[in-house]
């Protein structure tokens, strides 16, 4: 599925797909996302490897990203996939 957000940090349009959402791939991100969110301390790494295992962005278009985008997009995978009727239509 595509998506496309706006970067709250500068302002400038990104763009990204979600691969298809099976329950073991829901899983994975799931426990990536909360790994993240609670390290201590935070660990771009972490949040780095949320959008890798959901979105289908590759390398090079992560390094056009800042941190604040890896992170923003990572929250709205986690909606998106907690939402998954709304990702069957």
């Amino acid at each position: 599925m595509k998506k496309d957000t706006k970067s709250t940090e500068t302002k400038k349009p990104i763009s990204y797909e979600i691969r298809e959402v099976t329950m073991p791939l829901r899983a994975r991100f799931t426990d990536a996302y909360y790994a993240a969110e609670h390290a201590t301390p935070q660990r771009f790494s972490l949040w780095v490897e949320c959008v890798k295992i959901i979105t289908t962005l590759s390398d090079e278009e992560l390094l056009d990203l800042t941190d604040m985008d890896i992170v923003q997009i990572s929250v709205e995978c986690l909606i998106e996939v907690g939402n998954k009727k709304k990702l069957k239509k």
